[in-house]
C-alpha cells in the first residue's frame, strides 16, 4: 500500500492524496477518522463535489472522495479503454490500496451507477449504500443528456470540454441545469472540475469516448443483484432534477430489500450534495449512527421472508420476550419464541412482510409493515372463516428493543380481525 499527500492541496482538515493501484496513482480527498465512507462523483466532475460532506461528517467517518479515472487528478486510461466497468475495477483496487475491507458507499449521477455496480460485484465490501439522483436500470443516458451524448458520438465533445476549462462563464452555464443556484458555486470549484480537460486533450478525448459508449445494459444486468442486496440503503433524491425523475428513486427503494429510508428533497436538483449539505449530511449521519441496528433488521426481515426459522430466532437474544398485544400473549426465551413462530409459519407458510416505514433510535426500532399471507388450512377465529388457499392482508407495527446486536424484546401490534376479514369467506 502506498499513499501520498499533496501538501499544497490541504484545505482545512481535508487533504488531497493519492494511492497506488495498477491504474496509476488514484487521487482522492480525505478527512476524518473511523470507519471509512467512499464518495463517488459523476461524469465531468471530481471529488470536490463532496467537499461539504467531508467537512461535515469527518467527526464520525474517515471520508474519502475519489477522483474517477480521467477526472480530476487521477490517471487517464488509453483511448477507448474507459468504461463504467473499468471505474468499478479501479474503485475495488482503491479500497485494497487503502486497506479498506468495507465502506459506506455514496454515489451521485453516473457515480451512483458505479456505486450500484460495486455493490452488485462485491456486496461484502458495502457496509451501507447511499444513492442520490443517478443513472438507474434503463433510465440512462437520460433524455436531457442526449445533446451531450450526440456531441460525443459526433466527436466534438472533447473540444467543447477543453474550451470549458478556460472559460469560467461557459463552464458555470454548463452546470446550471443541475443546480438550484448556479451563481453560488465557487469559481475555484468550477475551475477544478474542468481544468484537467483544458490541460490534457487526451483526458477530454477519453471522456468523449466514455460518454459516446454509455450503455445502460450494465445496470439492467444487475437488477437481480440489487434485489438481493441487504446492505442498509438510503435513497435521497432531488425532486426538481431534469435528468433523473423521482420515480427512479422509488424504483430503487422497491428493488433493493436493504432500503431503510427514501427521502425526497423538494425542489433540489442533481448536484444537491453541494447545495443542500445540511439536509443531506443529516440523513447520512442518521444512517451511519445506526448502521448495525439497520443491518440486523434487514437480516431479520430477509429471514422472515425466506421463512428461515433458525435465522429468525438467531436474531433474538437468549432471554428475548415476544408480546402479541392483540390477545395480550407473551413468550419468554428463544424456545418459546421459536414455538410461537413455528406455529405462525405452519398456519401461514408464505407470509411476507413488506416494510413501509422504520424509525431507529438508540437501541429501539419502530417498524411499520404490510403483511400478506396464504392460509395452509382453514382458519376460524373471531367469527371469521378463512379457507385454505385464501390470502389475507393487513398492517402491523413492531416495536423492537435491541441489545448486544440482537432483539431483546419484540412487541407486535396488529388488528387480527382486520387481517382475517380481508380473506374471509364467511363471517358471523
Amino acid at each position: 500500500m502506498s499513499i501520498s499527500t499533496t501538501a499544497s492541496m490541504v484545505v482545512g482538515t481535508t487533504e488531497r492524496r493519492s494511492a497506488a493501484t495498477r491504474f496509476g496513482d488514484i487521487a482522492f480527498l480525505e478527512a476524518g477518522h473511523g470507519p471509512a465512507a467512499l464518495f463517488i462523483h459523476g461524469v465531468f466532475l471530481n471529488a470536490d463535489l463532496w467537499r461539504h460532506q467531508l467537512e461535515g461528517l469527518a467527526d464520525i467517518r474517515r471520508c474519502v472522495a475519489v477522483d474517477l479515472l480521467a477526472h480530476g487528478e487521477s490517471p487517464c486510461p488509453a483511448s477507448g479503454e474507459l468504461t463504467m466497468a473499468l471505474q468499478v475495477e479501479m474503485i475495488l483496487e482503491l479500497l485494497d490500496s487503502l486497506g479498506l475491507d468495507a465502506v459506506d458507499l455514496v454515489g451521485n449521477d453516473s457515480g451512483g451507477a458505479i456505486a450500484q455496480l460495486v455493490a452488485a460485484r462485491a456486496p461484502e465490501r458495502v457496509r451501507t449504500l447511499t444513492l442520490t439522483n443517478c443513472d438507474t436500470h434503463d433510465n440512462w443516458p437520460p433524455a436531457a443528456f442526449a445533446p451531450i451524448r450526440d456531441m460525443a458520438q459526433e466527436g466534438i465533445l472533447a473540444d467543447a470540454l477543453g474550451t470549458l476549462g478556460g472559460d469560467l462563464a461557459a463552464a458555470r452555464a454548463s452546470l446550471a441545469s443541475g443546480l438550484e443556484r448556479p451563481d453560488d458555486l465557487p469559481d475555484d470549484t468550477i475551475r477544478g472540475f474542468f481544468a484537467s480537460f483544458d490541460a490534457s486533450p487526451a483526458r477530454a478525448e477519453a471522456i468523449q469516448d466514455y460518454v459516446a459508449g454509455m450503455d445502460n445494459g450494465v445496470t439492467v444486468a444487475i437488477r437481480d443483484d440489487l434485489a438481493r442486496l441487504l446492505a442498509p440503503t438510503l435513497i435521497v433524491w432531488g425532486t426538481a432534477d431534469e435528468f433523473f425523475d423521482v420515480t427512479w428513486a422509488r424504483w430503487l427503494a422497491q428493488t433493493i430489500p436493504g432500503t431503510v429510508r427514501f427521502v425526497a428533497l423538494e425542489g433540489a436538483k442533481l448536484f444537491f450534495p453541494t447545495e443542500r449539505p445540511e439536509e443531506f449530511n443529516r440523513e447520512l449521519r442518521e444512517l451511519w449512527t445506526h448502521t448495525e441496528d439497520h443491518a440486523l433488521l434487514n437480516r431479520y426481515l430477509d429471514a422472515w421472508n425466506r421463512h428461515d426459522l433458525d435465522q429468525v430466532v438467531d436474531a433474538h437474544s437468549a432471554d428475548t420476550v415476544l408480546t402479541l398485544h392483540t390477545g395480550a400473549v407473551s413468550y419468554s426465551g428463544t424456545e418459546a419464541v421459536r414455538s410461537a413462530f413455528r406455529t405462525d409459519l405452519g398456519t401461514w407458510p408464505d407470509v411476507k412482510w413488506s416494510p413501509i416505514r422504520r424509525t431507529v433510535t438508540a437501541g429501539v426500532c419502530v417498524l411499520e409493515s404490510t403483511i400478506t399471507a396464504t392460509a395452509a388450512s382453514p382458519v376460524e377465529a373471531l367469527g371469521f372463516t378463512v379457507d385454505a388457499g385464501s390470502t389475507v392482508r393487513g398492517s402491523c407495527v413492531d416495536l423492537l428493543t435491541i441489545k448486544g446486536g440482537r432483539i431483546a424484546r419484540k412487541d407486535t401490534y396488529f388488528d387480527v380481525g382486520e387481517l382475517l376479514a380481508s380473506g374471509a369467506t364467511q363471517s358471523q
